[in-house]
């Protein structure tokens, strides 16, 4: 009879607690006081990252 290995691999996402409001971007106005030239700069919202907290492996060989 053969012998079989079974490998499970259980991997847990889970969101960072800092992370979990998303920012709503921001925009940033300058104004040169010699000249008056105005730059508008648009930064985008800034996405919740995610983090592995645990990854589990089970490795199983039956005869």
């Amino acid at each position: 009879m053969e012998e079989r290995t079974t490998v499970e691999k259980r991997t847990t996402v889970v969101s960072d607690p800092a992370d979990t409001v998303e920012s709503p971007g921001s925009t940033n106005v300058n104004i040169d006081t010699d000249t008056g030239a105005t730059t508008v700069q648009t930064n985008e919202p800034v996405r919740p990252q995610t983090t592995i907290r645990d990854t589990t492996v089970e490795k199983r060989t039956t005869p």
